[in-house]
């Protein structure tokens, strides 16, 4: 996202807090497509025998996965480096998901 999504969604996350009706499609738009992305990378690592289904982090992927962007735009004000997101995804993610390297 750019720095003026990063409004936009920040100024509809706000609105969104009295607005059950917008609440509801920001939902819909940005929310559930991202779990329904994360159930397909989980069902992939676990058919590759990557990650176990039962992992405890495996509940808390699709906020983890958005946590990584949007809490470093709050943050640092920065937009996540690639090389960032990998770092995080290699010290957070998978040792949460109880993969060792």
């Amino acid at each position: 996202m750019s720095q003026g999504d990063d409004a936009l969604v920040s100024g509809l996350a706000h609105a969104a807090r009295s607005d059950p009706e917008l609440a509801e499609a920001m939902k819909a738009t940005l929310g559930q497509p991202t779990v329904e992305a994360a159930h397909l990378l989980i069902g992939r690592a676990v058919a590759r025998g990557e990650i176990k289904r039962e992992a405890a982090a495996v509940e808390f992927l699709p906020e983890l996965l958005m946590a990584a962007t949007v809490t470093r735009r709050l943050v640092s004000g920065e937009t996540p480096s690639d090389d960032y997101l990998e770092r995080y995804v290699d010290s957070v993610l998978l040792p949460a998901l109880g993969v060792h390297s």
